[in-house]
């Protein structure tokens, strides 16, 4: 096995390790669902699909359907969100 001697491993070491705080997940702000319901509403009863939907609120198509998900749950949404 050969090895370098006079070589320093720290550079190495130092240079592979992250910038303090890369690599951290924030969480994304939150939605104020009570204003945007309404709008999502007026939007599914136009005829818009969850992705079209999502696209005109800039939210995630994921988050749209979750949201929608969650509001059938209640049986005066139902009627709202069909």
């Amino acid at each position: 096995m050969h090895t370098q001697p006079d070589r320093d491993p720290a550079p190495c070491i130092r240079a592979a390790s992250p910038r303090p705080g890369a690599g951290r997940r924030t969480r994304p702000p939150r939605i104020d669902w009570s204003r945007l319901d309404p709008e999502v509403a007026r939007l599914r009863a136009g005829g818009l699909s969850n992705r079209e939907t999502a696209r005109r609120l800039n939210l995630n198509v994921k988050t749209m359907e979750t949201r929608l998900r969650h509001l059938r749950l209640c049986p005066t949404c139902r009627t709202m969100f069909g």
